[in-house]
């Protein structure tokens, strides 16, 4: 069956599962208070249906954890319920020697019940091992040093008066130091594996109350079985409330907890508790020798000279792997300081996943890191830490290696993962400001180009509106004026024209300032309808010609391949024809020709004006249709540059295109493109042009 950590455990429990839980704790507490009630004459019934049954209850409620839960590792529990069922078997044959009116010592059940002290031992060594995820040498040998001393009081409380007992064989006094043995063992490790444990979990702190109660319990036992007379009953029911909690552990809906690996240590929170209890084991040895010195009882050297060379034995040892610890720590910090000054050197963020990468494999020595693209695909790693920029999962640092080396510099590896993503984002506001100044500048230049356009705008409409007023001013003034004399009626009427002509200039190029300030404002509109391209053609032929003839440039109209009919608006395609036929005539030279062609092709219609004019340089023709934009061989020709900006926003505006094409010294050719459109019964008179 797939595990389950220990919070799906509790996500995964229901109300069912608590109510079970109650129910066993209960029921458990109950049997235990059956078996302090019954009177002590009753032995056969306490030993052997109520304690027996609260055994099998235990193992009942570890195995269904077990089978409900589904640790990662269930084989620790298994072994615990195993520890208990053996303690079971040597309780049965006990009451099977208290049927017989029997008391044997030792007896088979002995086996048994040493047994189970180290069934329970493996137990708890996999579940060490599965939380630590390695070998901590520093709290083992604190559970060592905590574990000689207890075996100092041991001895001089439990195994000397035994072995000193005349009335024991030595058997008798084998078996008795063995429970001791067992019962040293069981705290070793009990007492490494409460130094790993984290106190969040109900299951991890029944499991450590039933230990203590064990425990407990059997130092209870020994001490009753030294004094002749006393009752036993006591250290049996601590006994009994022992395996009582281990079922409660075991049934309690966080039981996976006890094999959940510790990937991220937890902080040494309690160092300066652990360093006063181990200065306190050092100074026992002394203080009880003052004690026995000074009381005159019998002084035990032997075994206060061994447990304080035991305990400087392991003193020097704790010492030397702090030692190593402060050393790997310093050489992290060295390594992750050079690390942090190399990010800031750093280019690009090639250079930053490569720094990245090398310092995280320098962490783990014999293993292998990488920072690997964040694609969601990545493959299972013992270490994987994502790193974002700016809220952006980015990339993910991951290491292979054994566990103890994960777990010894999962900070540190954090720490690189937690510095890439700075420096990515620090390369990131860099990039964007490089790029924002970059806008800038270019920002800066065009403005400073729209600027120098504008004064040159309103320099040459200064030009272009003062040079036709003045023209005309004159005129009018010498046709009411006295002092050029009578004037003949042709000269009236040729002045009269030329003020015509002016006017006209005028209105045109007020016109087209108008339609520029439409344009920008987005009232450009057209009132489409269907329109015949070729007499619209003919007629602005007809309206250039005296331009045209005034220049001795001829104007010629050629109509191949007749288009249909066009949705358009003709105002707006006149003020196109007369735009691109204005600036041909004006660039020919004398004795040169205009050409507008026109004609079809599928659903479009094509125009073409050509001129044998001046032509445009290559490098400016992308250019040509900026607004205020005039070509360099356009410098001796009058005009405000809006001529072609207009032309192309009324192509686009009816879904065309325009083009051009150029050579200097040869002429010019525009190309025009206009869809054929069907009429649009919803359209709206005035629509808007896009």
């Amino acid at each position: 069956m797939p595990s389950t950590s220990a919070r799906d455990g509790v996500a995964a429990a229901g109300a069912g599962d608590r109510k079970l839980w109650k129910a066993g704790v209960g029921t458990s507490l109950a049997l235990c208070a059956v078996f302090v009630l019954v009177p002590a004459e009753h032995d056969l019934v306490r030993y052997g249906i109520v304690y027996p049954l609260t055994e099998a209850l235990a193992v009942a409620a570890i195995v269904y954890g077990v089978l409900r839960y589904r640790p990662s590792a269930p084989s620790a529990w298994l072994l615990i319920a195993g520890g208990l069922a053996t303690w079971l078997a040597g309780d049965l044959i006990w009451a099977y020697y208290l049927f017989k009116d029997e008391s044997p010592f030792p007896s088979p059940a002995d086996f048994f019940y040493l047994a189970g002290y180290l069934v329970i031992v493996g137990g708890l060594l996999v579940a060490v091992r599965r939380r630590a995820a390695g070998v901590d040498m520093r709290s083992w040998l604190d559970a060592g040093m905590f574990a000689v001393v207890s075996g100092l009081f041991a001895w001089i409380f439990l195994v000397e008066p035994t072995i000193d007992d005349p009335s024991i064989s030595a058997r008798e006094a084998f078996v008795s130091a063995s429970y001791v043995a067992g019962d040293l063992l069981l705290l070793l490790v009990a007492v490494r594996f409460v130094m790993g444990i984290s106190w969040r979990f109900r299951s991890l702190e029944l499991l450590v109350l039933g230990l203590c109660l064990t425990l407990a319990g059997d130092v209870v036992f020994q001490l009753a079985l030294d004094s002749a007379g006393s009752s036993l009953g006591s250290g049996d029911t601590l006994l009994l409330l022992g395996i009582a909690s281990f079922g409660a552990a075991g049934l309690h809906e966080t039981m996976p907890a006890l094999t959940e690996p510790i990937r991220v240590p937890s902080k040494e929170r309690y160092d300066d508790l652990r360093l006063v209890l181990l200065t306190a084991c050092c100074l026992i040895p002394p203080a009880v020798l003052l004690v026995e010195w000074a009381s005159g009882t019998g002084l035990h050297l032997v075994a206060l000279v061994v447990t304080t060379v035991l305990i400087s034995l392991l003193a020097v040892a704790r010492a030397e792997v702090a030692a190593r610890r402060a050393m790997r720590t310093a050489q992290r910090e060295s390594l992750l300081g050079s690390y942090a000054s190399d990010l800031m050197r750093a280019d690009d963020e090639e250079e930053l996943y490569g720094m990245a990468t090398r310092t995280a494999a320098s962490l783990i020595d014999d293993g292998s890191a990488a920072v690997v693209p964040a694609d969601g695909q990545a493959a299972a790693h013992a270490f994987s830490v994502p790193v974002e920029a700016r809220g952006e999962h980015v990339a993910d640092l991951v290491a292979d290696a054994d566990l103890l080396t994960i777990r010894r510099n999962h900070y540190a590896l954090g720490t690189v993962a937690d510095e890439l993503s700075l420096a990515l984002e620090r390369e990131q506001l860099r990039k964007r400001e490089q790029e924002a100044l970059a806008a800038l500048s270019a920002q800066n230049e065009r403005l400073l180009e729209l600027d120098r356009m504008k004064d040159q705008f309103v320099s040459t409409i200064t030009h272009e509106l003062r040079t036709p007023l003045s023209s005309m001013v004159g005129y009018l003034e010498m046709l009411t004026g006295s002092d050029v004399g009578e004037l003949s009626k042709e000269e009236r009427e040729r002045f009269l024209g030329i003020v015509d002509r002016n006017c006209r200039r005028l209105n045109r190029l007020v016109d087209d300032i108008l339609t520029v300030a439409r344009i920008d404002s987005a009232r450009f509109s057209l009132e489409r309808r269907n329109v015949d391209v070729v007499r619209l053609a003919s007629e602005r032929i007809e309206s250039i010609r005296a331009t045209a003839e005034q220049r001795i440039v001829g104007v010629e109209l050629t109509v191949e391949n007749p288009p249909p009919p066009l949705y358009a608006d003709p105002m707006r395609l006149g003020q196109l024809l007369d735009n691109l036929l204005s600036n041909a005539v004006k660039f020919s030279p004398e004795g040169g020709t205009v050409r507008l062609n026109v004609g079809s092709n599928e659903d479009t219609v094509h125009i073409e004006v050509a001129d044998s004019g001046v032509g445009i340089p290559a490098d400016e023709q992308d250019e040509l249709f900026t607004r205020f934009f005039r070509a360099s061989t356009a410098s001796t020709v009058q005009g405000t540059g809006l001529g072609l900006s207009i032309a192309k926003s009324i192509v686009e505006a009816h879904g065309g295109t325009i083009t051009v094409a150029s050579e200097v010294g040869v002429g010019t050719t525009f190309s025009v493109d206009l869809p054929v459109q069907a009429p649009q019964e919803t359209a709206g008179k005035g629509e808007a042009a896009r």
